[in-house]
């Protein structure tokens, strides 16, 4: 009876150091979890800041393109023939 007690008690010290572990693991992984996490959500932030951006430089280049940049040398009244 002894010695059943005996190793009821050592396969309950393995299994309780084999729990720590396992805890000490989790918790590691978890905080390395959590900061990937947040340095994914900052690069993210930054993304699209720089999406932003681009998107408003892109407009503002293709705006430039199109836009009219001589003063006509006419005005609508002469070709109507009022010389105005």
């Amino acid at each position: 009876m002894a010695g059943q007690l005996r190793t009821i008690q050592q396969w309950l010290n393995v299994t309780v150091s084999s729990q720590k572990r396992h805890r000490q693991r989790e918790a590691r992984g978890r905080s390395s979890a959590e900061s990937l996490n947040e340095r994914v959500m900052y690069w993210s932030a930054g993304q699209s800041i720089v999406l932003i951006v681009v998107a408003v430089v892109q407009v503002a280049v293709v705006r430039g393109l199109f836009a009219d940049k001589r003063r006509p040398q006419y005005s609508p009244w002469a070709l109507m023939g009022l010389g105005l």
